[in-house]
């Protein structure tokens, strides 16, 4: 664990944790993500947005990588938000497309947007 930041006796520590349970997410979460990037590979070979659409969904599954071994609050919530918004950019990749332009704008309102919400 590395120290975040420091204010007399509050200490915010920033690190990982790796028990039974979140050994079982990590392979599921890393074998689903394996097979959502094998399977479209297939129809988004050719696609000129190729490189973009997998550095989205790369960031998406490490995000889900990192909230399951968050060990504080803050953590879970930065790597929350951090799903959202990869969400927001896998929903809106075809962005000239009206059906997936309409679909992004509504996508802060999905359960990732009440994030903040979570804490009270």
């Amino acid at each position: 664990m590395i120290e975040w930041a420091s204010a007399g006796s509050f200490h915010l520590e920033m690190g990982y944790v790796i028990d039974h349970l979140s050994a079982l997410m990590l392979v599921i979460v890393t074998s689903v993500a394996l097979l959502v990037m094998i399977y479209t590979d297939g129809y988004m070979a050719h696609d000129p947005g190729y490189v973009r659409f997998y550095a989205y969904l790369s960031l998406f599954a490490s995000s889900m990588l990192g909230l399951v071994i968050s060990p504080n609050l803050v953590q879970v919530y930065i790597f929350w938000e951090l799903v959202g918004m990869c969400s927001y950019l896998l929903i809106g990749f075809w962005y000239d497309r009206k059906a997936a332009a309409d679909a992004c704008q509504k996508a802060p309102l999905s359960p990732t947007g009440w994030g903040i919400l979570a804490y009270y």
